[in-house]
């Protein structure tokens, strides 16, 4: 059988490498490591039947493809095939458990270059695109179980989604809904299973500013391209637009928005907005609640210079989980807001999110915390389905204690445990 391996991208794949609803791939031509291929066929190599193999990158490279040009398929007397180009390679093995074993082991064996790579390993016959995501039944995730095998960001680590992973908790079968300015058609986001616009004259929930397209990264990116690694990376993503291009909303619009994802059976719902609580916004919460949502929101964000602010609705509801930020060292963010509302905290400095136009930047605030619960939400329902309020209960009762509550609630966030008490309950 044969298998495609997703190699690394390199970096100096340029910030404006895009797939556009066109159809088309734009592509600076990438370096491909010839080594880490190489290494790859020996570690694959049974019986002296890749021994030979060594493709080389082609002289020239394509600086634009067109996606029906991508469905390549090996000719079969060839031991490998290396398509440069969208950085994939394509090996005879004997069996899918095989190459896994293998590359396990390989991936042990580089880690000095670990930031270097990653690779994906998925069982078809059919090419796909970097990024693109994989359907789940195919898909193998090699380098994303083990701490030490790859280099994930520090915030990853720190909630240890990472762990939960390990625990084949990936976040399959769970639906994640970004309630915030839309998302752009990201390489190292899945394809939005639904989506809709509730701004006014807006018909596509692309966006125009670049939140939701961070919240949705540290929620749901798959690492496969950019290297920008989400908390559930299976998950599927829902999308509701309902901040304008100059960040402006209406509270009507966000209510809309709420009430359309709990329409569409979205199990976890994440709003990194906050304002005064309003009647209208209240009852799309109630609703969401009553039809089973797991809702997380930002506690907001204040000036330092004057004091703490108090939390923002919604994540004052106590229907909804109610996310403060902190930093490496799990000091409190002098911005987060505060109050008995909270929840828990989790990372808010430097969580790396992706953007607009395929850029990696370094996001913050508790907007950037949020969608770490909203995650490790939707890890806990993919191994067990239980109710908004026990998901609530085991993020509370397992995060790692950290003082004062009104500026920590609960503590930091723990994704493994969280499961093991989700897991735990009867």
């Amino acid at each position: 059988m044969r298998v495609n391996i997703l190699l690394p991208l390199p970096k100096e794949w340029s910030e404006d490498a895009a797939v556009f609803g066109s159809g088309e791939l734009l592509i600076p031509p990438p370096a491909i490591d010839m080594g880490l291929v190489r290494a790859i066929l020996s570690a694959l190599d049974q019986d002296g039947a890749v021994a030979n193999a060594q493709p080389a990158a082609p002289a020239g490279f394509a600086e634009r493809l067109l996606v029906e040009d991508l469905g390549v398929k090996p000719q079969e007397h060839e031991a490998a095939t290396l398509i440069a180009e969208i950085g994939v390679l394509t090996v005879e093995v004997p069996s899918v458990q095989f190459a896994e074993e293998r590359l396990q082991a390989l991936n042990s064996d580089l880690r000095f270059e670990e930031s270097r790579y990653r690779m994906v390993l998925s069982e078809t016959d059919e090419t796909k695109l970097p990024g693109e995501r994989e359907r789940p039944d195919s898909r193998r995730k090699l380098l994303m179980t083990s701490e030490d095998s790859v280099r994930l960001p520090w915030h990853v680590k720190r909630v240890r989604a990472h762990k939960a992973w390990a625990l084949g908790c990936e976040g399959k079968g769970v639906s994640i809904a970004i309630i915030d300015t839309g998302v752009w058609p990201n390489c190292d986001l899945p394809r939005p299973l639904r989506a809709r616009s509730f701004v006014p004259g807006v018909t596509s929930a692309s966006d125009d500013v670049g939140h939701g397209t961070a919240v949705a990264s540290v929620c749901l990116a798959t690492g496969a391209n950019r290297g920008v690694v989400g908390i559930a990376p299976s998950a599927d993503l829902y999308v509701a637009k309902v901040i304008d291009a100059c960040g402006g909303a209406e509270t009507t619009w966000m209510a809309k928005g709420i009430v359309w994802a709990a329409n569409q059976g979205a199990d976890v719902i994440n709003m990194s907005f906050g304002d005064e609580k309003s009647r209208c916004l209240d009852r799309a919460i109630r609703y969401a609640y009553w039809c089973g949502a797991v809702m997380c929101a930002a506690a907001g964000n204040h000036d330092p210079s004057g004091g703490c602010a108090p939390v923002l609705f919604p994540a004052s509801s106590p229907l909804c989980i109610a996310v403060a930020g902190l930093d490496q060292d799990n000091r409190h963010i002098a911005s987060s807001n505060c109050g008995p509302e909270l929840a828990v905290a989790a990372p808010g400095v430097d969580v790396a999110c992706t953007f607009p136009k395929n850029e990696v930047r370094m996001g913050g605030g508790t907007s950037a915390a949020s969608p770490h619960a909203a995650g490790v939400a939707a890890l806990m329902l993919s191994c067990r389905r239980i109710s908004a309020r026990q998901v609530k209960e085991c993020m509370r009762s397992t995060a790692l204690p950290l003082k004062p509550a009104d500026k920590f609630g609960a503590g930091l966030l723990r994704a493994d445990r969280a499961i093991a008490c989700a897991q735990a309950l009867p």
